[in-house]
């Protein structure tokens, strides 16, 4: 999914890459519970048009804050 995110009026814009739950859950391999607890967690998320979409720099930023080594 791309939006078209604006910033500052009309002037300058910005392309961004959201991901779906499907897509996310497929990509990471995760059941919806699974993705549901890391939401809860604090995975970076919002509502666009009634669904729910996930930033890709976000989701990264959050696995490498909370990943165990």
């Amino acid at each position: 999914v791309v939006l078209m995110v604006k910033y500052g009026g009309n002037k300058m814009s910005k392309m961004s890459m959201f991901l779906s739950r499907n897509e996310l859950m497929d990509i990471m391999g995760i059941s919806s519970s699974t993705l549901t607890r890391y939401m809860r967690d604090g995975l970076p998320h919002f509502k666009f048009k009634g669904r729910v979409l996930f930033n890709n720099d976000k989701i990264q930023e959050f696995f490498k804050e909370h990943t165990i080594s």
